[in-house]
């Protein structure tokens, strides 16, 4: 993966349902920087920015759940892989209910992000 680039929601949703142990890079960059409209370089346009905020929650969320353990590795200075890292999750409704909870306030705004323009959301 290059330096800017980010998966998408839908493919961080389909990493969920990888085995335990199976890592991916959802995002190279400068997280902090990079998901702020105001701070990103400007070779990331609108859409980046908002898809990388959208990737880089539904990974703290899913941290935040159990089913993923977030890590990076530094490339140089302010170039760094985020990855997240699959964990054993207990079967049951209780997957259900945590990924509706993963999805919650981005499911209106994937397809949109994902296809180049940026959408705010459900009105």
């Amino acid at each position: 993966m290059d330096y800017g680039q980010s998966i998408t929601p839908e493919e961080f949703l389909q990493f969920l349902g990888a085995p335990w142990g199976a890592q991916m890079v959802y995002y190279r960059g400068y997280l902090a920087r990079d998901r702020s409209r105001t701070h990103a370089p400007r070779r990331l346009s609108p859409a980046d920015t908002e898809r990388i905020g959208l990737v880089s929650g539904m990974a703290a969320r899913s941290a935040t759940e159990g089913f993923v353990a977030l890590v990076q590795r530094r490339h140089g200075p302010g170039d760094y892989s985020y990855i997240a890292e699959r964990l054993p999750a207990a079967a049951g409704s209780g997957v259900v209910l945590a990924v509706a909870r993963i999805v919650r306030g981005y499911d209106g705004r994937i397809g949109a992000v994902s296809s180049g323009t940026v959408s705010r959301g459900r009105s």
